[in-house]
């Protein structure tokens, strides 16, 4: 049985794709593909813009390592990136890093904002990615659920998002991990048990020891 062709595949394929020479191509794999690997089928004229815009624009160099590739390049919010003045209100100050993967993949930030929050505030432009709660990863309800435990007991509870547009021109909000360093040992403890039981097997979430005790929680594939 082959695997459904989801948008998130689709990115993965991407960024295989953009470590490759083109004369390793098929050419009639690309025919929704141009030349900056952006895959467009199915997206609105307005999710097209305001991916390019963000994309191109959307964040405003703050320091950098002189690396090629941008790697440890830090970034803030453009002030006329194309988002409403509430999201420029959450997002003042926030430090982003490089996107790491392909259009319509805009930025990346740890900083300590409190996503569930806004998601459930302005669910008509935020959402989370549907598509990154694949088998063994936490649900969305169990994120919501242990980051408002986290942030009651540590204001720096942080999730690290990755944030992306989706066809119809929301934001997504793909939450890949959580930190809350400040945390009581019986708060950590029961925040991998809410994980846990909502599918994410206890070896995903702490795949470096297995100790829940550093304060870091891998949440999403």
């Amino acid at each position: 049985m082959r695997s459904p062709v989801t948008p998130r595949l689709i990115r993965r394929v991407q960024q295989l794709w953009t470590s490759t020479t083109p004369s390793a191509l098929d050419t009639e794999d690309l025919d929704e593909v141009d030349t900056s690997y952006r895959y467009t089928d199915g997206y609105s004229e307005q999710a097209i813009a305001l991916a390019d815009a963000l994309v191109d624009n959307g964040l405003t160099p703050r320091t950098t390592l002189g690396s090629s590739c941008g790697h440890g390049d830090t970034y803030t919010l453009s002030a006329d990136a194309p988002l409403p003045q509430w999201l420029h209100r959450a997002l003042s100050g926030a430090v982003f890093t490089d996107p790491e993967g392909p259009w319509p993949e805009w930025g990346r930030t740890t900083t300590p904002i409190d996503w569930p929050a806004l998601i459930a505030q302005h669910p008509d432009f935020l959402a989370p990615d549907a598509d990154c709660f694949a088998p063994h990863s936490a649900t969305w309800e169990a994120i919501t659920d242990a980051f408002t435990r986290a942030r009651t007991a540590d204001e720096f509870a942080a999730l690290d998002v990755i944030l992306w547009v989706s066809p119809d021109a929301t934001i997504l909000v793909e939450p890949w991990a959580m930190t809350s360093p400040h945390l009581p040992l019986p708060v950590a403890q029961a925040i991998t048990a809410t994980l846990s039981d909502s599918g994410r097997p206890h070896r995903l979430l702490h795949p470096n020891d297995g100790d829940q005790a550093d304060g870091f929680w891998l949440l999403t594939n």
